[in-house]
Parts: C-alpha cells; sequence; structure tokens
C-alpha cells in the first residue's frame, strides 16, 4: 500500500486522477484536516493523533481494501500506523507553489477564513504570507519527520510527466486513465486548473515576490533534495528501460 501526501498547489489532485484509476478505484481519500493544518499546527497535530484511535479498529480492512492512500495529511499521521506502507508525494517549485496558493485563496473568496480577510483587506501580500508558519514552508511541514530522499518515491510538478512514467517503471504500475496516452503534458489530467474560477486579481509585483522567494528558506532546501531525488530515480527508471532492453534482444 501507499501513502500518498497531497500537499495543497502540488498537482496532487491531477496525480489522485492516475493514481485512482491505475489502482482500480482501489483509493482511500483523506482531505479532513486541510483547514486546521493550515491554521492551527498544534492542535492538528493532536487531532490527527487521536483520529489514528478512531481508525485503529479498522486498518486491516484499510489495508486489505485499498492500495492508496491519498490526501491533505502530515507525515506524522500515518508514519506509525501504517508502517509497511511505501510513502509517496508531489513537491513544488516553492515560489511557483505559494503564488499559486495566493490566488486560490483569492479565487475561492472564503469570507469566513482569516487569511483571505487579511488578503482583501490589504493587511497581507504575498511577502507576509510567506512568514506564516504553515503556510510559506507547508512543504516543509507536511513531510516533517522524514528527509525527503528517503520517501519511496517523490513526483515533481513542473517534471510531473516523466515523474509519473519513472513511477510506473519503478513500481509496475500501469495508468488507466482517459489521459494516458495523450503525449508529454497533455497526458496529465486537468481537474483543478489555475484560474477556473479566477476572480479580478492584480498582477504580483516582482519585487515582492523576490521578499517572499527570501522567506521560503526551508522548502527551497527541500525542492532541491527533492530534485536530486528526481535524478535518481530517472536513472534507476532507465536501468529498468535497459535491462528489459537487453532481455529482449536476446531472443
Amino acid at each position: 500500500m501507499f501513502v500518498s501526501i497531497h500537499i495543497p498547489k502540488t498537482a496532487g489532485t491531477s496525480l489522485s486522477v492516475i493514481l485512482d484509476y491505475g489502482s482500480g478505484r482501489k483509493i482511500w481519500y483523506d482531505y479532513s484536516e486541510l483547514r486546521l493544518l493550515q491554521t492551527d499546527l498544534q492542535n492538528a497535530h493532536q487531532l490527527q493523533a487521536d483520529k489514528q484511535q478512531t481508525l485503529l479498529a479498522h486498518k486491516s480492512f484499510i489495508e486489505n481494501n485499498f492500495d492508496f492512500v491519498h490526501g491533505h495529511f502530515y507525515y506524522a499521521k500515518y508514519k506509525d500506523f501504517f508502517t509497511d506502507a511505501k510513502y509517496i508525494t508531489c513537491v513544488r517549485k516553492p515560489i511557483d507553489r505559494l503564488v499559486s496558493h495566493y490566488y486560490h485563496l483569492l479565487d475561492e473568496a472564503d469570507e469566513n477564513y482569516w487569511l483571505y480577510q487579511e488578503i482583501k483587506s490589504g493587511n497581507l501580500d504575498l511577502a507576509d504570507m510567506a512568514k506564516i508558519s504553515g503556510i510559506g514552508d507547508m512543504q516543509s511541514q507536511y513531510l516533517k519527520g522524514r528527509d525527503i530522499k528517503d520517501y519511496d518515491f517523490v513526483f515533481i510538478t513542473e517534471k510531473l510527466p516523466d515523474s509519473v512514467y519513472h513511477f510506473q517503471l519503478l513500481f509496475n504500475f500501469e495508468r488507466n486513465d482517459e489521459f494516458m496516452n495523450l503525449p508529454g503534458a497533455q497526458s496529465m489530467p486537468r481537474s483543478n486548473i489555475q484560474g477556473a474560477k479566477a476572480t479580478e486579481r492584480a498582477i504580483i509585483l516582482p519585487s515582492v515576490i523576490e521578499k517572499a522567494q527570501q522567506e521560503l528558506r526551508a522548502d527551497n532546501e527541500l525542492y532541491q533534495k527533492a530534485l536530486e531525488k528526481f535524478i535518481i530515480q530517472g536513472g534507476q527508471a532507465q536501468d529498468i528501460i535497459s535491462t528489459r532492453s537487453g532481455n529482449s534482444n536476446e531472443f
């Protein structure tokens, strides 16, 4: 079984479609704590621990009937629960993820969410948002407790077609979705397109983006390590291709 950690705004929705249909719909979605993870880190950790106890009686059923657990949750939620699972995730260039998150808040326009209220009122810009624990370092927070290089597989948003292909080879995973035979980027499901609900928005000034970028130290470091892992995974995938090619030449 795979535990797939979907960090917001990292193409996790597109990836979920691939995992869903490739597993024959044997995927359990866990999106129960997203808002709490963004607003109250201490209570979020406690809530995740409490939910583990609720799930304990159903642990064997989940493991026997699902190939993937996928959703918005921290690595810590299941690391001591699904101990035999393979842990995977998808990461994105931090400043691009933050900008996408910022615009998503504007598009969603949730008047009950304090972060949207602060942005809408002009009290908070992208650089301020980058300083908020759990937002500017969201990828690090979600994956905390395990070095990114020790995850069983890491997809890269900017290299998603190649990442998915490597995953298919390394884990003998067969896609079965309607996008699978399309070329390149078109083969990635587009079920959550940025701007589909777009509201009128001002362009973020380059100076503000640069200030925000400087606040993303933890996630920038994590992303660089993820890129190194992507290269390693690609090499492993190439070894499989070479081995298969060599075996086919014997006949």
